[in-house]
């Protein structure tokens, strides 16, 4: 997990981006010498996916941001290490990790309605709403981590996997969840949408994650499970705002 950066990533940021994600890889290999590396990767290396979703393999990857090119040069540089020295890596490209602790759209949306409960103000969003990603749940994501380390796999290779529920939602969808949500603690969201992603940003980022569940035997987490977690999401850091709120 040694890495820095997000998708958007300012220019002057990227050095550092580079540095951390492969230096930081890198050195952690050298110091733990390791049997098995277990790298998180992220769904950014597709770029725009196809629309059945990315497949785990090098064809499919196209990235469009710094970050996603950083993702995959680490990766690759997995592989490398594994064929050199005979050992095994793993690589989990997830999707967008939504749950209880995590960053990202969610807590953006509750920062907003906690700064502006009447909605008088609204938020802004990209895409038309129309942005797609795999969101998976944190729990998933864990449940994935925790099977990795016993996974039978070739050594002398590194071996990639999906992590995520294999269908999309648009970021208008997980802000209607969040909207709805946050009625029921008294705030309003209202948001306004501006026609196009950041740079950087794809429009549409799915996963297959056939080839995840047939290794780990983990089914992907159905729709509810995944709104759950989106409302966890918002449960979560609005509890972090008013405790913040309530500091001297």
């Amino acid at each position: 997990m040694a890495a820095a950066g997000t998708v958007i990533t300012k220019l002057e940021a990227i050095p550092k981006m580079f540095e951390v994600t492969l230096g930081g890889m890198l050195n952690s290999i050298q110091a733990f010498r390791p049997e098995r590396v277990i790298y998180t990767s992220s769904c950014s290396v597709y770029g725009n996916s196809p629309r059945p979703g990315g497949q785990p393999t090098w064809d499919d990857v196209h990235p469009i941001s710094s970050y996603g090119l950083s993702k995959a040069a680490a990766e690759r540089t997995l592989h490398q290490w594994a064929m050199e020295t005979g050992k095994t890596g793993i690589v989990l490209r997830l999707g967008n990790v939504i749950g209880w602790g995590c960053a990202g759209l969610i807590n953006y949306l509750v920062r907003h309605a906690f700064r502006h409960p009447d909605g008088k103000v609204p938020a802004t969003m990209r895409g038309e709403g129309k942005v797609y990603r795999d969101y998976v749940p944190v729990k998933h994501v864990v449940r994935v981590l925790a099977h990795a380390p016993s996974v039978e796999l070739a050594p002398g290779q590194s071996h990639v996997f999906n992590v995520g529920t294999g269908r999309t939602m648009s970021n208008g969808e997980v802000a209607v969840v969040v909207r709805e949500w946050l009625a029921t603690q008294g705030y309003e969201l209202n948001v306004v949408f501006t026609p196009e992603p950041a740079f950087g940003e794809s429009w549409y980022a799915g996963l297959n994650t056939q080839k995840t569940e047939e290794h780990f035997s983990l089914a992907p987490p159905s729709l509810e499970e995944v709104h759950d977690a989106v409302r966890d999401g918002a449960a979560a850091y609005l509890e972090t705002l008013r405790q913040g709120e309530k500091q001297p």
